[in-house]
């Protein structure tokens, strides 16, 4: 059974009134994803806004580690991801995570000073998303 948490990290800017050319404009870095206002999201919904998303790697691996590749990506262009924040009023990275068998600890949730003064420089703040998936037993 695999307890290992899951770390997602990401950073969105989204607007209801600029269009995903205007915010590419402003910043020399690819996004993970570009989403365009009246896009489908699924079969009964549209996507009201536009916007980028960043993300670090999809593979397993630590927390801290995500959020410093994150940064190493958003630091290449400190003057467009400034513009960005800007323009969108959007400055959180999400720390999407999820412990399973969630009667556990939930431990390492510590960011260090370095990472907090590479967050301020970027004008980012961070958001943590927090789930615990039960322990569940497998039918035979």
């Amino acid at each position: 059974m695999d307890t290992t948490p899951l770390f997602v990290v990401s950073f969105s800017v989204t607007s209801e009134r600029y269009t995903p050319t205007d915010l590419l404009s402003l910043t020399t870095i690819k996004p993970t994803e570009i989403i365009k206002k009246g896009e489908k999201f699924n079969r009964h919904t549209k996507y009201n806004y536009s916007g980028l998303s960043f993300d670090s790697y999809k593979k397993p691996g630590l927390l801290i580690d995500k959020i410093n590749y994150l940064l190493d990506i958003l630091e290449t262009d400190k003057k467009g991801i400034k513009k960005l924040i800007k323009l969108t009023k959007c400055n959180s990275i999400w720390l999407t995570i999820v412990y399973y068998n969630g009667y556990g600890t939930f431990s390492d949730l510590s960011i260090p000073k370095k990472v907090i003064k590479r967050l301020s420089s970027l004008g980012l703040e961070l958001i943590f998303d927090i789930y615990a998936k039960p322990y569940s037993r497998q039918k035979k």
